[in-house]
């Protein structure tokens, strides 16, 4: 799977919005932890899968 510079900045440009969210709710840092990692599979399971159909 092939990157361009665009696409990673997206990508972690996207995860800042959940992320401050989860900081926003004060959650303790477990618990913060695993949430950001649902949200990092989350996008990257949707990036995978606009990949697979784009081709």
């Amino acid at each position: 799977m092939q990157f361009d510079w665009l696409s990673i900045i997206w990508l972690s440009l996207a995860l800042v919005l959940p992320i401050s969210a989860l900081i926003g709710q004060r959650l303790d840092w477990k618990k913060g932890v695993i949430m950001a990692l649902i949200w990092g599979a989350i996008f990257a399971a949707t990036a995978a899968f606009i990949s697979a159909v784009r081709g």
